[in-house]
C-alpha cells in the first residue's frame, strides 16, 4: 500500500483486470503514537491520500516486467533474501509468475527495498508508520475505533489465527470509515519508517524493561493489537 499519488497498473497479456486502485483522502488531525512520552507533542497531519487496496500480485508483476532488476532471478541480495516472491512459480521461459487464481490477492514476500521501488515507480512512497496507524485506527463505522472493545478484540483474534494457505483477494472485506480495505486482517504491510521505534532490554538492568512494564508508558496500555503491530515491525 502506497501513499500520495494514483497507481495505474496493467498487465497486457492477461484477461483478468487489475482491481480498482484509486486512492482515498485521509483527514488531517493529530495523532499520538503508542510509545509517545506524556510531554511529547502529538503528530499533526495534513490531509494525505492512501491506496484503497493493497498491491496485488498482478500489479506487482506489471512492475517487475518494466523493472526487470526487481525480478526474482535478478534482484540483488542487498535488496532481498531468498524468500523474495517465493510464492510465484517459474514457467518454461524462466520467468517467475503468480498463479492465475492469486492475481487479485495481495503480493507478499516482498522486501522493504522492493516495496519502496514499486511506490517510486508510480510517483508514490510508502506511508509512514504514523500515517498508517492514523488511517488504520478507523473501523467501518468510526474514524477512531481504538476504544471500541468489539473492534479491538476482532483485530487481536486475527493476530492469533494461523496464516491461511491461500490469501483472499484484496477488497473482499468491509471498507473502513475512509473507504480503505484490508488495513487489518489480511497481510502485514511495510511502512516507510518501520524501524523508527527501537526498544531493547538486553543491555540494561532497568526493571521497567521487564514483565511488560514498558507498556505503562504507552499512550494506551490496553491497545494490545497495536502492541502486536509494533512487535511485528521490530522483528
Amino acid at each position: 500500500m502506497c501513499s500520495l499519488a494514483l497507481i495505474s497498473a496493467v498487465v497486457a497479456d492477461t484477461k483478468i483486470a487489475p482491481p480498482i486502485t484509486n486512492m482515498v483522502k485521509i483527514n488531517s488531525g493529530e495523532f499520538r503514537p503508542l510509545f509517545a512520552k506524556k510531554d511529547e507533542p502529538a503528530i499533526k497531519f495534513v490531509e494525505f491520500s492512501l491506496d484503497k487496496t493493497a498491491v496485488t500480485n498482478v500489479q506487482y508483476l506489471s512492475f517487475v516486467r518494466t523493472h526487470p532488476n526487481f525480478s526474482r532471478t535478478a534482484i540483488l541480495s542487498l535488496y532481498a533474501d531468498e524468500n523474495y516472491l517465493a510464492h510465484w512459480q517459474r514457467n518454461s521461459d524462466g520467468e517467475y509468475l503468480p498463479q492465475p487464481e492469486s492475481f487479485s490477492a495481495p503480493v507478499v514476500h516482498v522486501s522493504w527495498f522492493a516495496a519502496q521501488a514499486y511506490c517510486r515507480a508510480h510517483g508514490q512512497h510508502l506511508p509512514s508508520t504514523a500515517q498508517w496507524e492514523w488511517a488504520a485506527q478507523a473501523s467501518p463505522e468510526k474514524a477512531d475505533a481504538r476504544r471500541d472493545p468489539t473492534y479491538t478484540q476482532q483485530l487481536v483474534e486475527w493476530y492469533a489465527a494461523p496464516t491461511p494457505e491461500h490469501l483472499a483477494n484484496v477488497g473482499g472485506g468491509l471498507a473502513n470509515y475512509y473507504g480503505i480495505y484490508d488495513l487489518h486482517e489480511l497481510i502485514w504491510e511495510w511502512t516507510g519508517d518501520f524501524n523508527s521505534v527501537l526498544s531493547s532490554g538486553e543491555s540494561t538492568t532497568d526493571n521497567q524493561f521487564f514483565c511488560g512494564a514498558g507498556a505503562a508508558g504507552s499512550a494506551d496500555p490496553s491497545d494490545y493489537a497495536t502492541f502486536m503491530r509494533y512487535a511485528i515491525r521490530a522483528s
